[in-house]
């Protein structure tokens, strides 16, 4: 409870800033009790809205995290979600071998800084990886034809001042065209996109048995347990659960393979309905058609 607390507290201190907020809307438990105890801390701490005159925010919506716990399961594959997923980002920065950004000293480690003063970091961070391939190759094909250009032809001084100011760019541009082949290292194996076929399947519910063996085999090769239990906890919500001789089955091999220790994990999924027992028919299909939750395209074509 003293998380929900702490963010109602929050919200609290942005409203004595700039105004009551005067739609709330919350979906979830926890959602809901911030939403009550936002209240409270109004009536104990009144913000003075004649002072302030009208609220500059006008609607806070509180989404719980449970309301949607597929997402998480699932790899990212934005830029920056796939920064996160292979080299951790950690206070805005992720660290890597020196090598990793063309430096010729092996074994040293460097921190890479991720914020948005970096122009083409805010640019790029959001788009799909694919995508971001071809806008790095782009500015680099502009700034290599320009050079081009400045030397057979000759330039006006205003020509050679927007040419200098394209080379301004170019360390961010080298930064993350490093990472970004570094990136590519991982996603250009067959077991990465395997991964990303069978997190398909099981979002679109079309074949159980392969779902099933694919994580059964995962368990006996000892994979890192983190990716097991995300693509079982993704495989039991598209489910609604896992039939009993299945769950029983996958519950059993996981504590062989990786050991009883991990017995309070799988209890504590379970307890959450993450992990569970199917008792109900899924009604994740009509879920993601009504609500077109899944894209197979990704548009590259304007770049």
């Amino acid at each position: 409870m003293s998380s929900l607390w702490h963010v109602a507290k929050a919200i609290h201190k942005l409203e004595l800033s700039f105004g009551v907020i005067p739609n709330l809307r919350a979906k979830g438990k926890a959602s809901t009790k911030v939403a009550e105890i936002l209240t409270c801390m109004q009536e104990e701490e009144p913000v003075n809205s004649s002072e302030m005159g009208a609220a500059e925010i006008n609607t806070l919506i509180l989404i719980d995290r449970e309301v949607d716990m597929v997402t998480p399961m699932c790899f990212q594959l934005t830029y920056e979600g796939l920064l996160d997923e292979i080299l951790q980002i950690s206070n805005g920065s992720v660290e890597v071998d020196t090598s990793v950004m063309g430096s010729q000293q092996d074994g040293k480690k460097i921190k890479i800084p991720l914020n948005s003063s970096d122009k083409l970091y805010k640019e790029i961070r959001d788009l799909n990886f694919e995508v971001v391939v071809q806008v790095l190759r782009q500015k680099a094909t502009s700034i290599q034809q320009d050079y081009a250009e400045v030397k057979s032809t000759s330039q006006s001084v205003s020509e050679l001042k927007d040419f200098v100011k394209k080379l301004n760019s170019l360390p961010e541009i080298a930064r993350h065209v490093n990472l970004a082949q570094h990136l590519q290292t991982f996603t250009c194996k067959p077991s990465f996109h395997a991964r990303l076929d069978i997190e398909q399947t099981l979002l679109e519910m079309q074949n159980f048995d392969i779902c099933f063996e694919y994580i059964e085999e995962m368990i006996h090769k000892q994979e890192p347990i983190i990716n097991v239990l995300r693509l079982l906890v993704l495989f039991s919500i598209t489910n609604s659960g896992l039939p009993k001789k299945n769950f029983d089955y996958l519950r059993r091999e996981i504590l062989h393979s990786y050991g009883f220790e991990h017995m309070s994990t799988l209890y504590n999924l379970e307890k959450s309905g993450l992990f569970k027992k199917q008792e109900t028919r899924s009604n994740w299909l009509a879920i993601t058609k009504a609500l077109q939750l899944i894209s197979d395209e990704t548009d590259t074509a304007k770049y």
